[in-house]
């Protein structure tokens, strides 16, 4: 009796903690003001449905529906259901195996012959149903989570949507900064792995296992961690597309010892062989990769290592660090580039033989796979043979023998695929030779073929499919006469897609275009040209895609986008002042207007912006047809592209502009320009136009800088209508250079021919940083007039107008000076300060001039 006594007390104590739970859950549940919740629901394991914050960039609904709230309420009472049920088999289980009647009479329910184990069943039928609350309470903590990420989403959403920006509003960060929108998307897939692993952390499974939301043992963090492994792998696999192929093996460490312990053998070795190419071939030989492992001439160690530096820059090479993981979009088939490092190195270090034979056997000595022969002999030909610019002119004097060429280290197209495909039929690989028509580096735009094949190139047959190879084209190129080559290294060349492969190779057999459907000549003929420096420098995507444009209105826009910040330049007829370009995130916008109603041949130039070579790539080419000129805007002859504010900008340490086009349109003549700093920086500016015949320094007084805190601002006022070029230039001012670098440059806009203002007031070595003019903002003052000064000039004593009497200013108590001095009998009033309370000596910050009756 005293047992059940106690058991008594015990379950006393259970049902209390019953009770607080139905208080807990019978609380209704708040409804979501800010967050508007997505309509389609996910199954989870007890069959609730659990509805997830909305994820667009552009929902601009701030409160929840209807529905959703009467989904929230019936929620919250099935909840309160099912926990009065489970009081009441509680209750009925306690009553079976705790009561002295129905122990005594044997009937405990549906198990008559044994209390003591129907007491145990009762129990672990409570612990079931406690662990059920658990997982309710845990889906219920983990949708309010879910609910106020949605309200932070929404919040997130109106900070960067178009028009919040556009107004300057953007919640923490004013003026329509352009990083805002990157971090709310940034934000948003947080919590929407945050809100993953909560619905994890609520799974019965997890539950049951007591690793919930922070419970002990280090679960969550485990979870984490197989969350980010899993959400890697995932973006992995989507940043790498399925191809055809096997998954390539780490090269073996003798094949790396070899390349940093053997290069003084190879090197005797190389001189043994062939002595009397020995100088050229060094020349010659280019540098693949950043670090430098490549071989060189006797000489001393620092300039070997200049020269390195200097050939991979000059070279632009893999830059791997840049495009690693966009190459697996251009391959035919999935491979990793790094993994030939080694063995690029390598063969570039193996000298020329006696034979093609001795050469590929020495060549093949560290390649384990069918695609490592293909590489190996590739990168050696493409390491030492160089364009016959001399056979090219004369046939009398090029040769195509594999043997000649080998040797000569000299050959046209067809030397360059014949020697790979003898070197591949050696190694024991399927190749061949495909013959048709290119769009080379000297390509004229707008050419028309016909006739014979202009050049040769290769595939090779591994793992069930043909992929394409093209040496010449890989190992370098030559100038526009084809009169001298230059070694630059082009990945794009090996095993290229055949969708990208067919813009600048059409063969002679359909057969060879591996593409479905085939296309035409004249499509091929069409085709925008670009060069593999194109897909190595990351560019994605141009517009428009084919090679002749016509313009409209007399312009022709150009758009590029980039995987990375990358710079531009172009030439239209050798010119380059007859466009706008402006660099957007990660691309580029040109806009041409031709000067001339005629055919003009434009071209794109390109480098990656942290490249150490200083050189511009040539990507692409167009011929653009000009039937009509704008006579209405003219660009004027002195100004630099890239025009208005851009990534680069920001990169120079000048934010959130206040104008963020490069044309400024300012019907009254006047405007502000304002800049966000984020270096301590000094600055100059520059405002010309062609059409204003006044000096510079008059020019210069036309424009008012106001520099206070990390703010930066510009006042400019037009002495008269037309295209005018303001120009901004700094500097960090811990430099001790006077030389200021250019930063942003914009066009300015005017038409109304009514437009004549003044300059502004001079401005003096005492006029520093932190000072605020507010009035007058015009530097000539009418005669006989009574002006009232109001300006900001902190760290000083007095100030005082000096004209033909001093004039005091006095200090307000929002820290302006402010007074008033009269014009009369006086050329010029000078604004004067001092630092010392009792100093009779003043100098002059601001000057103004008195207009002449």
């Amino acid at each position: 009796m005293a047992q059940l006594g106690s058991g008594r007390c015990q379950m006393h104590e259970v049902n209390e903690q019953r009770s607080r739970r139905y208080n807990e859950c019978a609380r209704p549940a708040k409804r979501p003001k800010e967050c508007k919740l997505d309509k389609r629901a996910y199954s989870v394991p007890t069959g609730q449905q659990v509805r997830k914050p909305a994820t667009s960039l552009y929902e601009n609904s701030s409160e929840s529906s209807d529905d959703e709230e009467d989904n929230v309420l019936d929620k919250s009472e099935r909840c309160i259901e099912r926990e009065k049920h489970r009081g009441r088999e509680c209750q009925r289980d306690r009553q079976r195996a705790a009561s002295p009647e129905t122990v005594s009479s044997g009937r405990t329910g549906r198990y008559p012959d044994d209390s003591v184990r129907e007491q145990e069943r009762c129990a672990e039928r409570e612990k079931h149903r406690g662990r059920e609350c658990q997982r309710d309470r845990q889906r219920e903590r983990c949708a309010e989570r879910e609910k106020h990420r949605g309200r932070e989403c929404q919040r997130d959403r109106q900070r960067a949507s178009p028009e919040v920006v556009s107004s300057g509003r953007t919640g923490r960060y004013p003026d329509g900064s352009v990083r805002e929108q990157e971090r709310c998307i940034e934000r948003e897939k947080h919590r929407g792995r945050e809100c993953q692993r909560d619905r994890q952390r609520a799974s019965p499974e997890v539950v049951s296992s007591g690793r919930i939301g922070r419970c002990p043992e280090g679960s969550i963090r485990e979870q984490g961690k197989e969350t980010a492994k899993e959400e890697s792998e995932d973006s992995f696999d989507q940043r790498k597309p399925s191809l055809d192929g096997k998954e390539k093996k780490a090269p073996r460490n003798d094949l790396e010892d070899f390349v940093e312990q053997a290069t003084p053998s190879l090197e005797a070795k190389g001189e043994e062989a062939n002595e009397a190419h020995e100088d050229p071939l060094d020349q010659r030989k280019p540098s693949l990769y950043s670090k430098g492992k490549k071989t060189t001439k006797k000489g001393s160690e620092a300039s070997q290592e200049h020269k390195e530096k200097k050939g991979f820059a000059n070279g632009q090479k893999y830059k791997l660090k840049e495009i690693e993981d966009d190459m697996f979009n251009l391959k035919s088939m999935k491979m990793n580039l790094k993994e030939f490092e080694a063995l690029d190195v390598y063969a570039c270090k193996i000298p020329v033989k006696s034979s093609v034979d001795k050469l590929v056997h020495e060549l093949l000595q560290y390649a384990s796979s069918d695609l490592e022969k293909v590489r190996v002999l590739w990168i050696w030909i493409c390491c030492h043979i160089e364009y016959d610019v001399k056979g090219y002119h004369n046939k009398d004097l090029k040769s195509s023998e594999s043997t000649d060429v080998m040797k000569s280290g000299k050959a046209v197209c067809a030397g360059y695929s014949g020697l790979f495909c003898q070197m591949c039929s050696i190694a024991g690989i399927e190749c061949t030779e495909i013959e048709g028509y290119s769009k080379g580096y000297n390509y004229d735009v707008g050419k028309k073929f016909k006739g014979d094949a202009d050049h040769s190139w290769n595939a090779v047959f591994l793992e069930g499919k043909w992929h394409f190879l093209d040496s010449t084209w890989g190992a370098g190129h030559v100038n526009e006469t084809c009169t001298k080559f230059t070694y630059k290294y082009v990945e794009f060349y090996f095993f290229t897609h055949p969708t990208l492969f067919i813009n600048n190779h059409f063969p002679m057999e359909e057969k060879w275009q591996l593409i479905s459907p085939r296309i035409s000549l004249k499509i091929f003929e069409n085709m925008l040209f670009r060069t593999g420096d194109f897909y190595d420098l990351g560019l994605a995507y141009i517009h428009p895609d084919v090679q002749v444009v016509s313009t409209v209105n007399g312009r022709v826009i150009i758009n590029i986008e980039c995987t990375y910040p990358t710079l531009f330049m172009y030439s239209l007829d050798d010119k380059k002042d007859c466009a706008m370009m402006t660099l957007t995130k990660y691309g580029m916008k040109l806009e041409v207007l031709p000067d001339k109603t005629k055919d003009h041949k434009l071209k794109i130039y390109a480098k990656l912006w942290n490249a150490e070579d200083e050189a511009y790539s040539f990507v692409c080419a167009y011929l653009v047809k000009c039937d009509t000129i704008d006579e209405s805007f003219k660009l004027p002859k002195a100004f630099h592209n890239p025009l208005g504010p851009s990534w680069l900008t920001e990169s120079k340490g000048l934010l959130q502009p206040s104008h963020t086009e490069p044309l400024i349109y300012c019907d009254n003549g006047q405007c502000t320009v304002r800049f966000m700093l984020v270096k301590d920086l000094s600055f100059t500016s520059k405002l010309s136009c062609e059409e204003v015949n006044l000096s510079d320094e008059v020019m210069r007084n036309h424009v008012f800088k106001t520099q206070q805190g990390n703010w930066v601002e510009f006042k400019i006022q037009l002495p008269q209508s037309g295209l005018y070029v303001f120009t901004i230039f700094a500097k960090d001012k811990a430099n001790p250079s006077p030389t200021h670098d250019h930063v942003c440059e914009y066009f300015i806009s005017c038409t109304n021919q009514n437009v004549h203002w003044p300059v502004f007031p001079k401005i003096y070595t005492s006029w520093t940083e932190g000072c605020e003019l507010i009035e007058p903002l015009t530097g000539i003052l009418p005669q006989y007039e009574l002006v009232k000064f109001k300006l900001k000039i902190p760290h000083v004593r007095k100030v005082q107008v000096y004209g033909k009497t001093a004039c005091p200013l006095n200090m307000t108590k929002d820290g302006y000076w402010e007074g008033s001095c009269n014009t009369q009998d006086s050329k010029h009033l000078n604004v004067g300060v001092s630092d010392k309370m009792f100093d009779t000596k003043f100098t002059f910050a601001l000057q103004y001039e008195v207009e002449d009756t």
